[in-house]
């Protein structure tokens, strides 16, 4: 029934100008401002997620975006874990 049809992946923040700021300026992710607490983060590969705000959100226990890196040994992120990377 869906077979064709197209769908998207989304996530909740708690504060939708904290991750506007967050993936546009931070991590240099284009974000499109959608209105109405709405943002969507436009990937390299055309792919785009909606990120929304939600009053009751809690922090994801699992990672809920994947960036490919371009370097295959480890780098310290700003977040003080080691971000390993593929060239595959």
């Amino acid at each position: 029934m869906l077979k064709n049809s197209p769908f998207y992946a989304g996530f909740a923040v708690d504060n939708v100008a904290r991750a506007k700021e967050f993936y546009g300026q931070t991590l240099g992710v284009q974000v499109i401002d959608l209105g109405g607490g709405l943002l969507s983060l436009q990937a390299g590969n055309g792919y785009a997620v909606l990120v929304y705000e939600k009053e009751t959100h809690e922090p994801a226990a699992h990672t809920i975006v994947n960036f490919r890196w371009t370097k295959s040994r480890p780098r310290w992120t700003s977040f003080g874990r080691p971000a390993w990377s593929s060239s595959r």
